[in-house]
């Protein structure tokens, strides 16, 4: 299901990781690497996978941003590979790039909140 807001990509940030483990990843610089490269994987494990609820998703206006942030930042689609697939495409496309802007603004803010817990 798609992120709805920063705080539902925080709390499935500390989910991923576990509360204890994300504290200790955020002590060292290794540990930041470690959590920025799965965002990109629990970004795409957050889009939907039914076409009902992707064209539901993209009904809504300000969504549209999204799916054109996919389009411009990936190239778009290959249409000979996707074929009549291109709009469930399109929006997961759009749906990844929701959740990875989401999962990047709340890691930016957890960063600064167990960092002042750690004292860094």
């Amino acid at each position: 299901m798609v992120l709805e807001d920063k705080k539902d990509a925080k709390e499935t940030i500390i989910e991923y990781f576990g509360t204890d483990e994300f504290k200790k990843l955020v002590k060292t610089e290794n540990g930041f690497n470690k959590v920025e490269e799965a965002l990109s994987e629990i970004a795409d494990s957050n889009v939907d996978i039914y076409n009902y609820d992707l064209l539901e998703w993209a009904k809504i206006p300000n969504n549209q941003y999204d799916i054109n942030c996919y389009k411009n930042e990936y190239g778009g689609i290959d249409l000979e590979y996707e074929g009549s697939n291109i709009i469930f495409s399109l929006i997961s496309g759009g749906q990844y790039c929701h959740n990875l802007t989401l999962l990047n603004e709340a890691f930016g803010d957890l960063k600064k909140e167990y960092g002042k817990e750690q004292g860094v």
